[in-house]
């Protein structure tokens, strides 16, 4: 997927839907910072992406979720 994803820009050019398309595909490989790098390439080119910003949240809002899970799993 990542291939066709990069193929197409290639051909076609950049476009903040593709980005998108990268960033969740490695935010499901687990390579989170990754997808938030391919998330800003995605805003870059389109600042109104809805779905890219969403994900952007997410994103940043994980590391906070896990602390809070650390932190009640101690009690």
């Amino acid at each position: 997927a990542i291939e066709i994803c990069q193929t197409t820009m290639k051909e076609n050019g950049e476009s903040a839907q593709a980005h998108y398309l990268l960033a969740v595909i490695r935010h499901q490989s687990k390579a989170s910072k990754n997808a938030e790098v391919m998330c800003r390439k995605a805003l870059f080119l389109d600042p109104k992406h809805l779905p890219t910003l969403k994900m952007l949240v997410t994103l940043s809002e994980r590391p906070a979720i896990w602390r809070a899970h650390e932190t009640t799993k101690k009690e």
